[in-house]
């Protein structure tokens, strides 16, 4: 998995992109404000997607890294109970958005199963990606056709060009990162704490490697010296 938390994070300045009005008890779009380009409807309840995933932690732990992700993303998240609302910047290849929804903890024996039921969404394009790959593609029309018209040879090097920065600066850095990627953020952060905090114990039963590597040579005898 990619770094969701810095996809998440990556271009998004602060939630900018989030809707500003906010009411008590959860988020409100802002009255008469057009949709996007590109946004899609509201979904309505029953056809709600949910993303779900099953953290080793009690319930207060699992939702404590929900909003330690949640920071981490630029998201707002507020808790009501075993739960909250959550509304999280997103991501798409080249369109970006927000989704918004309840997500739930609920106990399973040692483990919390965590779920955020999408309720709506809006996505639009990412304006500077789109602009990009058209001087990519016009930059690969050129490359391609200069060989049938003899006059674009002194502008084909810059027909390469572009057709190569469309792929590096955009294409190869498309990523998803939704309610999927963030709920293994979650499980993430969870998670990994465990190997560090395993290690101060390893640190007390002994002295790091390499101070016992160079206590070795210390205690091991000279090498023999050899005559001239």
């Amino acid at each position: 998995m990619t770094d969701a938390g810095g996809a998440g994070r990556e271009g998004w300045a602060a939630g900018s992109d989030l809707p500003s009005a906010r009411r008590e008890g959860g988020w409100e779009a802002p009255a008469g404000e057009p949709d996007p380009p590109g946004a899609p409807e509201p979904s309505g309840a029953g056809a709600a997607e949910t993303a779900r995933v099953e953290v080793e932690a009690g319930v207060d732990r699992a939702l404590a890294a929900v909003g330690e992700a949640a920071e981490a993303w630029g998201a707002d998240w507020q808790r009501d109970g075993r739960g909250g609302a959550l509304l999280l910047p997103v991501t798409a290849g080249i369109r970006r958005g927000w989704v918004r929804g309840p997500l739930t903890a609920t106990p399973a024996g040692r483990s919390t199963r965590l779920a955020l039921a999408v309720e709506e969404s809006r996505y639009h394009l990412h304006t500077a990606a789109v602009v990009i790959l058209l001087l990519s593609a016009a930059g690969a029309v050129l490359t391609v056709v200069w060989p049938f018209v003899p006059a674009l040879l002194p502008i084909a090097p810059l027909g390469a060009i572009l057709a190569l920065g469309g792929w590096f600066l955009v294409v190869s850095r498309l990523q998803n990162a939704g309610p999927e990627e963030f709920l293994e953020a979650v499980a993430e952060s969870v998670s990994g704490p465990r190997p560090e905090g395993a290690s101060p114990s390893s640190r007390a039963s002994g002295p790091p490697p390499s101070t016992r590597e160079s206590e070795a040579t210390e205690g091991s005898p000279p090498p023999p010296i050899t005559p001239r």
